[in-house]
């Protein structure tokens, strides 16, 4: 199920999005102009967080989730291209938060953190296939071909460090 609030049961272990050598199940979705593909492994929940609920700790834009803080990332602002920007979206978030909007959150989830990462739409759930791929700049790790389309798959945990103010190195290749 691809609407907010829902649980991604695909999301719970490690390595169950993969499916044929290589082959990964992602999240498809847009931020800003960009296909981006989110492994469905490391997603447990897609949720719809009202723009007034979001608050600052330290400088990162954070929500209370179950309980919990959760950082929020805006993946737009990581991208290539997308310009690093350490806050939300200023005077525009102010004016659709007056409006009720919301954000479409991709919730990373382990028993220690939990991030949310920010996205425009999602979609589909798709098969990335490494064939004819290109490896692509922090925090992109791959840019491949989905439904004819260039969609860069990133490295969640390159992005959710990010949440932390940590910058390691890639998780690694395709």
């Amino acid at each position: 199920d691809l609407r907010a609030g829902h649980e991604l049961t695909r999301g719970r272990d490690p390595g169950q999005g993969r499916l044929k050598a290589g082959h990964e199940t992602v999240l498809v979705s847009t931020s800003g102009s960009t296909r981006v593909g989110v492994p469905l492994d490391g997603i447990t929940r897609l949720e719809s967080i009202p723009l007034t609920s979001i608050e600052h700790a330290s400088g990162v834009e954070v929500v209370t989730y179950r309980g919990r803080l959760m950082r929020l990332v805006r993946l737009q602002t990581m991208l290539p291209g997308g310009g690093w920007s350490g806050g939300g979206g200023g005077f525009d978030d102010m004016v659709a938060a007056e409006e009720g909007r919301s954000l479409l959150v991709l919730v990373h989830e382990t028993e220690d953190d939990v991030a949310g990462i920010v996205v425009d739409r999602i979609i589909e759930v798709s098969d990335a296939d490494p064939n004819g791929a290109r490896p692509g700049n922090y925090p992109v790790r791959v840019s491949v071909l989905i439904d004819g389309r260039v969609t860069d798959v990133i490295d969640i945990e390159a992005v959710v460090a990010a949440t932390r103010g940590d910058t390691p190195a890639m998780s690694g290749a395709w």
